[in-house]
């Protein structure tokens, strides 16, 4: 009930676009920041692939000793799978609030600390479905 209050006083605001904008930017960062992890993850394997030859290569030269398991590879591979999911999830994401946009229509999904603050001054519960709602000016 309190997520329906406070998603018609955003429409009676007219910020419906304003938040929707918002959740699209901060979508579009928080994929962009994947996308860096990911670049990065590659490049860790492919300088711990490179660091696992030469030290195989030293080893049959005899100028060392070889511990297959010393390697992170497959931590650096399981850690690539996790982030190829989240890209992809992060991507769905965007691509539904780019259809979202074509109604400019913001959607309270949950209560956050960050919409509690910015809109209600005071909620009063007077029974289970009575709830008084001072809004923020």
């Amino acid at each position: 009930m309190l997520m329906f209050r406070l998603q018609e006083h955003i429409m009676e605001l007219g910020e419906s676009s304003r938040l929707l904008e918002s959740e699209k930017d901060a979508a579009r960062k928080e994929l962009e920041e994947l996308r860096t992890k990911y670049r990065e993850t590659e490049r860790a394997i492919v300088a711990n692939r490179e660091e696992r030859m030469k030290n195989y290569e030293r080893y049959v030269l005899g100028e060392g000793t070889y511990d297959k398991d010393a390697d992170n590879g497959e931590q650096l591979t399981e850690r690539l799978d996790g982030l190829n999911v989240q890209l992809r999830a992060a991507e769905d994401k965007i691509l539904r609030l780019e259809k979202e946009s074509g109604f400019e229509v913001f959607t309270v999904k949950e209560l956050t600390p960050g919409l509690m603050d910015e809109y209600f001054e005071e909620i009063v519960v007077h029974a289970e479905d009575d709830l008084e709602i001072v809004w923020k000016k």
